[in-house]
């Protein structure tokens, strides 16, 4: 049984947080990925998502995510909803080893799968679920 943080959230056990972000990414659900600068600058980039087995697939374009994954080899991951109807919500944080996918039969592949990438983006990523954390959010009397 998850343990209770407090009146008004629950952590969620992993196998809940990967069926929810799996829901999620089919859903056409936005995720958000998090990478660090050489210069020390937090980042949060918007990422539609798939997941695929104990992996997250995503697509991004030569930038911040391509560059910290090519010099990290990691990344974080953030994917939430909240109901407004019944004040219900969570939230789910994945952080892994990230690599991209470069066999052309794969990508070939991953290019038919229907998600909604943020702008043109030609490389996949592949995060592993290595570390996988997650709340669900009540709200009892609605937003204060």
């Amino acid at each position: 049984m998850a343990d209770q943080i407090d009146q008004h959230q629950n952590e969620l056990e992993p196998a809940e947080c990967i069926r929810l972000i799996a829901e999620a990414g089919a859903a056409f659900h936005v995720g958000r990925v998090a990478v660090i600068s050489t210069e020390g600058r937090v980042s949060i980039y918007p990422v539609g998502f798939v997941v695929d087995g104990d992996f997250v697939l995503f697509r991004t374009h030569d930038g911040e995510i391509a560059d910290f994954v090519r010099r990290e080899g990691k990344l974080t991951l953030e994917v939430d909803e909240r109901n407004t109807t019944t004040w219900v919500g969570w939230s789910v944080v994945v952080r892994g080893s990230a690599e991209f996918i470069t066999d052309p039969d794969v990508v070939w592949k991953l290019n038919q799968i229907p998600i909604q990438p943020w702008g043109g983006k030609h490389h996949w990523v592949r995060l592993s679920l290595d570390d996988i954390s997650g709340r669900r959010i009540m709200w009892p009397n609605g937003p204060r």
